[in-house]
């Protein structure tokens, strides 16, 4: 390999004090401080200098990578189809063998750091032999493209998901576009758009939407597709009546903007769903007095019916609960069974099981549900009859809290509890002991299956099974008990799987339902409704004559009144009126007359008396009872007891003072707005926000105080939320009332109130500081970045100098004088590099800096840059005509500022071809401005290129430079108050050179 001499050991042979400043050193700093990774490697392709950023990249440290060549299968090199990427085809190697560069080329490698791959983009450049010409080393630089690859391979696989989402949507779905002649084009249709029109939509394809669907011309839709085409603004109508040829029905349709001028129109047919809402409201009256939540849906989860109660139970209005779906309600561990619940209902079952629904107001409420198969209008809808087990759950939990309050409770609970595990019972209560007839050692030692009815021994073992492999929504449900002395007795369990000592087990709950079956059978032949809904209700049912007189009591009305049959309660009360005090009691007998003109009464209110003398609220529904010619003869009560609920009201309004204590009390501001964007509530915190106290902001539209040019993002995501009905967060700029600007980030939700109304409350936080933080950050990126380009773009012409001037040292042809020459050159060229780099590190200084201007006289400065530049191209005829003015030309500035002229003179130069290269530089200007002229007779500058030629990183079509001199030069121009302008040389002929004018204030003492 031919000898090389370095720069740095050129420098260190000559004499003078900037032989020792090192250059070098600051070309490692440089070296090891870049972003992208750079690799030297020799001709053998083994790496011989590395910096920092290619071993992160790589994950590999220095010392082992410099044992490593490209070949070496560590890499796990790979091409960007996953295919192997062999040593000898990777871009250093072909740059070395080919003598070529090779750019933008994409790998795979395996970084044992991260455990993962990471991609890079790698560009290779050789490096010539000055005497051979051949390649013999070469620089490679990469990057690192992980994390923009993963982008663009998750925006492939979520417009894959749209496509398959559109071919598969059971809504109707076109596609328009409005072409150049303002036509609405019908481009394309998924699959339910031909189910639900029951036509052909392939065969209108290419029409236009008036030919395509003719009984909408003439109406206002092919005006509202084109606006949305046009101005992106949705389009929502829940009724739009068809009928034209084969198509007829009732449409829900939501058009939106896809890209410009392109339309998607969503539609659904709901004439089916509008004729069972009528069907519907007709038997609304028959169920609403019922205690019962009771709702029917269909097998999409749509509901077509609800009763009072259960609008009670959720906190909707009718048709607020109505637009609901079964999914909205449950929480997601049932809402995973749903489907399953509906095939089993399918097939015929009825079922009984737990859930959990949400409130509208946020909260959850714990059901027990019965649901059943019915037929509605024709088809198959499933009937669900809840119960509200708030109090129930809260006794389960109490009862889980000690084992001494457990076993109190299981030992004198009303319900058979026992414990099965391996087959067997572990434990059963006293209650059960007695049920059964056996004593606990005779139960214990048998299989729990012997004591179940033949019958029923396959369907107990089932579902015991299940539960212990873990299914947790099991329904309640019934089997039959074989007691000691042989009597069949029906029970009804509730199970739940447990750990018992250690091991699986359940937890059973059994109900002596063996009466209830009677009672049943008995009633087999009335309505199957009304037998479902008396018989499973839990709330007490009364019927008295007109005096009051009792005449039917239900079971649950002797338990709610604490005797444990019906036959106790009627001993104990004969009258209606023997539950009330006095007062409750002239009140009573004043509604029963009302009650008889009215035809029935909701919602009345009583304290009773029950067994224990303790007091309890109850809510009473009573209707009038009619004999066969229609004369009234006694009163049907449904009674609740809400003794639970008022002290839950209790609580509520407890907790909403606490709640508005909370909100005086943080940091962030609580707002609420009305759906015209007015203020009606801020809590006090607004005033750190906007400067105003809350009471001059309510009434006032929250929107006067966005910043004008964020309005529209603030409106868009308001419209996003309502149309959506989901929570958003986005950030704004406001006015503050000092006249100040502010960041504030917005969570806000929309939320219905009681009087049935919908608002907007949200919580305004400032985040003005993190948003001037990380503007600040970003700008000390960017001017790092800045002059690491200056420092690369400088330091290249400067070595382009030493090249030429080292071939001419070292020409055996150069004669002393001229060797000399060269001599001098290389040294004045390394002083270069060593003041380029000082005068970066003042520049990357001047922005914290005290401006500390003072008088310097251009002409000097000039002059030296004129000598500086003649001798980076010393190969080159030049002749630089400078005529300065007499005196000196004095401006307020740094020395620095000698880069202006050299970076402008260099340009000038280097873009010239013609020989002599010829440069006019004139100085001259006013009383109070220098004004300099620097004129070339190169190829010019284009005149769309005059505007940006300041700029970082211009590229023209006639241009191969950076354009960091100059972005230098405006820089600094501007700093000692100046201004820079080009134009051609030879006015308006943009191909005969450039003229630059630098205007700088003079001096004042």
């Amino acid at each position: 390999m031919p000898k090389r001499t370095s720069v740095s050991r050129l420098g260190k042979d000559r004499k003078g004090p900037e032989s020792v400043i090192g250059p070098e050193d600051r070309f490692r700093i440089l070296f090891d401080t870049m972003k992208q990774g750079v690799v030297h490697q020799a001709l053998d392709g083994r790496i011989i200098m590395a910096n920092k950023a290619a071993t992160e990249i790589l994950g590999v440290d220095l010392e082992d990578m410099l044992q490593r060549t490209s070949e070496n299968e560590e890499w796990g090199a790979i091409r960007e189809d996953g295919s192997p990427f062999p040593g000898a085809e990777h871009p250093s190697m072909v740059a070395l063998t080919e003598g070529r560069e090779v750019l933008d080329t994409v790998m795979g490698l395996f970084n044992p750091i991260k455990k993962m791959r990471v991609w890079v983009k790698i560009d290779a450049v050789p490096v010539f032999d000055q005497v051979t010409s051949k390649p013999i080393e070469s620089f490679v630089v990469f990057e690192d493209i992980t994390k923009m690859r993963s982008s663009d391979e998750a925006l492939m696989e979520s417009n894959e998901r749209f496509r398959n989402i559109l071919k598969a949507s059971p809504i109707g779905i076109f596609l328009y576009e409005l072409d150049e002649n303002d036509r609405l084009i019908l481009r394309d249709s998924n699959p339910a758009a031909d189910r639900i029109l029951n036509i052909k939509v392939s065969d209108l394809l290419g029409r236009t939407l008036e030919e395509a669907f003719p009984g909408l011309a003439g109406t206002d839709v092919p005006v509202r597709y084109r606006e949305v085409a046009q101005d992106g603004k949705p389009w929502f109508v829940d009724r739009l009546p068809y009928e034209h040829g084969d198509i007829k029905g009732i449409y829900e349709v939501h058009v939106f903007r896809t890209e410009h001028r392109k339309v998607a129109v969503l539609f659904n047919d709901v004439s089916e769903r509008e004729a069972q809402l009528e069907r519907i409201m007709v038997d609304n009256e028959l169920l609403d007095l019922s205690p019962a939540a009771i709702s029917v849906h269909d097998f999409m989860g749509n509901f077509l019916y609800t009763n009072r109660r259960n609008l009670e139970l959720h906190g909707y209005t009718r048709e607020e609960f109505l637009e609901l779906n079964l999914h909205q309600l449950d929480v997601p561990e049932s809402e995973a069974l749903i489907e399953e619940r509906m095939g089993e209902l399918q097939k015929g079952h009825e079922m009984v099981f737990g859930v959990r629904h949400r409130r509208k107001d946020g909260s959850f409420v714990p059901l027990q549900v019965l649901t059943k198969l019915a037929e509605w209008s024709g088809q198959k809808v499933i009937l669900s009859i809840a119960t509200d087990l708030t109090d129930r759950i809260k006794a389960e939990e109490l009862l889980k809290s000690s084992e001494a309050r457990y076993r109190l409770l299981v030992e004198n609970a009303s319900e058979m509890i026992l414990v099965a595990q391996d087959g067997r019972l572990k434990y059963i209560n006293p209650l059960g002991l007695g049920l059964m007839g056996h004593t606990e050692s005779e139960l214990y030692s048998r299989s729990f299956l012997d004591f179940i009815h033949s019958e029923d021994k396959a369907l107990v073992a089932e579902r015991h099974r299940k539960r212990l492999q873990g299914s947790k929504d099991l329904p309640k449900y019934s089997f039959r008990l074989v007691t000691k002395n042989g009597d069949v007795r029906w029970v009804e369990i509730n199970a739940v799987l447990i750990e018992w000592e250690g091991r699986p087990a359940t937890l059973n709950f059994m109900s002596d339902i063996t009466d209830r079956k009677r009672a049943e059978d008995a009633l087999a032949q009335s309505e199957e409704y009304y037998r479902t809904l008396i018989s499973t209700s839990p709330d007490p049912i009364i019927i008295y004559d007109l005096n009051g007189n009792i005449l039917y009591a239900s079971e649950s009305t002797a338990k709610n009144y604490g005797v444990a049959t019906v036959e106790e309660f009627l001993a104990c009360i004969k009258n209606i009126g023997d539950l009330m005090n006095e007062e409750n009691r002239r009140s009573a007998f004043g509604n029963f007359r009302r009650t008889l003109e009215d035809g029935s009464s909701i919602g009345t209110e009583y304290d009773i008396i029950i067994k224990d003398g303790s007091h309890q609220r109850i809510q009473v529904n009573s209707s009038v009872l009619f004999d066969v010619n229609g004369n009234p003869t006694s009163f049907l009560s449904i009674i609740r007891d809400i003794t639970g609920q008022k002290r839950a009201e209790e609580a509520l309004k407890e907790s909403e003072e606490r709640y508005r204590t909370l909100l005086n009390n943080l940091s962030d501001a609580v707002i609420e707005v009305d759906m015209g964007s007015t203020l009606i509530y801020c809590s006090p915190q607004i005033k750190d926000i906007f400067g105003y106290e809350p009471k001059e902001v309510l009434g006032k539209s929250f929107l006067d105080f966005i910043h004008p040019d964020d309005l529209e993002i603030a409106l868009g995501q308001l419209e996003i939320m309502v149309r959506k009905k989901e929570i958003f967060n986005f950030e704004v700029r406001t006015l503050h009332k000092d006249g100040g600007i502010r960041h504030v980030n917005t969570v806000a939700r929309l939320v219905n109130n009681k009087d049935g109304s919908v608002s907007l409350v949200g919580v305004v936080r400032d985040v003005s500081d993190r948003i001037l933080s990380r503007q600040q950050i970003e700008s000390e990126k960017n001017r790092a970045e800045f002059y690491l380009d200056l420092l690369s773009h400088d330091i290249g012409n400067i070595h382009q100098g030493l090249q030429g001037w080292t071939a001419l040292a070292r020409s055996s042809s150069t004669n002393s004088v001229m060797r000399e020459t060269a001599l001098q050159h290389i040294d004045e060229l390394e002083k270069r590099s060593v003041k380029l780099v000082r005068n970066v590190l003042l520049l990357s200084r001047l922005k914290d800096m005290k401006s500390d201007f003072k008088p310097i006289d251009l002409v000097p400065f000039i002059t030296r840059s004129i000598k500086e530049v003649k001798g980076l191209y010393g190969n080159k005829e030049m002749k630089i005509s400078f005529g300065p003015s007499r005196g000196k030309a004095l401006v307020s500035a740094e020395p620095v500022i000698e880069e202006v002229f050299f970076n402008l003179l260099h340009n000038a130069v280097k873009f010239q071809n013609q020989d002599p290269v010829m440069v006019d530089i004139s100085l001259g200007g006013t009383q109070n401005e220098v004004v300099i002229e620097i004129s070339d007779h190169g190829m010019g500058i284009a005149d769309e290129q005059k505007t940006k030629i300041f700029d970082r990183h211009i590229r023209g079509s006639s241009y191969t430079y950076s354009g960091i001199g100059l972005s230098l030069v405006k820089e600094l121009v501007t700093r000692y108050g100046g201004s820079i302008v080009v134009s051609d040389r030879v006015e308006g002929v943009s191909g005969q050179g450039a003229k630059f004018t630098i205007t700088l204030p003079r001096h004042r003492t």
